[in-house]
């Protein structure tokens, strides 16, 4: 692995065990596809784990605090010195756009990334495990149905 690796970003903190599950498999790519073995093989990391205000059990409740706590937070991985950032919350990118413009580098969109596999793969349907959150939002729904791919949400009663 190069010792000049990218600061890698992650906003973390809208359940904490999926940011700590991403870390991980960061982790365990970086072992498995570049053999990193020394702590001077991984890429360095910052993480900024929000611990977030705004939500209940049906999802996003004040738009305007969590919007500004997303963007706080974005701001200071920039600080940090990341060269990008990724967040494993599906829901919170309903706030992408303001996230993204609020800092210079890029921010990953994990329903973007996800469609383009999804077009590599040829597939015209997909169904979507996600926290109902996400399916009011239409995160997926809205974005993937632009590129002709239907989204089949799973149907909670079965």
């Amino acid at each position: 692995m190069e010792k000049n690796n990218k600061t890698i970003g992650i906003l973390g903190g809208m359940g904490p065990s999926a940011s700590a599950d991403l870390y991980s498999r960061i982790i365990k790519y970086s072992q498995r596809q570049y053999g990193a073995v020394q702590d001077c093989d991984y890429p360095p990391i910052v993480i900024v784990s929000l611990a977030m205000t705004g939500f209940d059990e049906t999802g996003i409740v004040d738009e305007d605090s969590v919007k500004n706590q997303l963007i706080d937070g974005v701001k200071k991985l920039e600080l940090a010195g990341a060269a990008f950032i990724i967040i494993a919350c599906n829901t919170v990118h309903a706030f992408y756009d303001q996230m993204q413009l609020a800092v210079k580098i890029p921010i990953l969109n994990i329903i973007e990334e996800t469609k383009k596999k999804v077009l590599e793969a040829g597939f015209k349907k997909v169904g979507l495990f996600s926290s109902e959150s996400t399916n009011k939002l239409g995160l997926y729904q809205n974005s993937f149905e632009q590129s002709g791919i239907k989204v089949v949400l799973a149907n909670r009663d079965q």
